[in-house]
């Protein structure tokens, strides 16, 4: 009888960690942010970096599906695919990493915010290089929602659809990497990541070792070469 209450304690006490794990697994990360600037068209913060700090134009290396309607992860799906196999490539087909990216259509949904109320914002870009020009402004527009069954995207609708078909897939990038950093971080290292991965072959190469300390240490690195 001792040993069946004792089976029993562990067996209750095992269920109820597995419940607490379970709901820690829900997780939200923010830091969708765009960069607006009189007369030009607003831009995702991880591409203006990429663009003015590295030198870069991320838009040339993204692809698209193109049966699927823009709004639905199915349109940015093959250009997630072909960046996680970028990451893949560098870290290996087995690194945990690559589980923030969605295994099927099935546990991915975009879903629309009619309201800036909607999206709890944060003020956590940290620093911004190079600064942003005097007159710009950054406006966060969507929100990341893991519930251990599906991950969610939820977006300002307004400001989703000022933006390119390439700031989109960024935006959907960078929501979905947040977490691998942190909550207790700004989103430095996730745009650090979203550079890496959208940047053109010779950027990814020379850069290599930055991106693996990157990822293995989850905090910035000084930058890339």
């Amino acid at each position: 009888m001792t040993k069946f209450i004792r089976f029993l304690s562990v067996f209750i006490l095992s269920l109820i960690a597995f419940a607490l794990n379970a709901k820690a697994g829900d997780t939200e990360a923010h830091g969708g942010h765009i960069v607006h600037c009189p007369g030009k068209s607003p831009e995702l913060l991880d591409f203006y970096e990429a663009r003015n700090e590295y030198h870069f134009q991320p838009r040339a290396y993204l692809t698209y599906g193109e049966m699927a309607a823009p709004a639905r992860f199915e349109y940015y799906a093959p250009a997630i695919a072909g960046i996680k196999m970028r990451a893949a490539v560098i870290l290996g087909r087995r690194h945990p990493f690559l589980n923030l990216f969605p295994e099927n259509l099935e546990t991915a949904r975009i879903e629309g915010a009619a309201s800036l109320n909607e999206i709890k914002r944060t003020k956590d870009w940290g620093q911004i290089f190079p600064p942003l020009p005097s007159g710009c402004a950054l406006h966060q527009i969507a929100a990341w929602r893991n519930d251990s069954r599906v991950t969610k995207i939820k977006v300002f609708v307004p400001e989703w659809d000022d933006l390119s078909l390439d700031d989109q897939t960024g935006l959907l990038l960078h929501e979905m990497l947040h977490d691998w950093f942190g909550r207790n971080t700004t989103t430095l290292a996730t745009r650090q990541a979203v550079v890496f991965l959208v940047a053109p072959g010779p950027f990814r190469t020379r850069n290599a070792d930055l991106f693996r300390r990157l990822i293995e240490t989850h905090r910035p690195i000084a930058g890339y070469r």
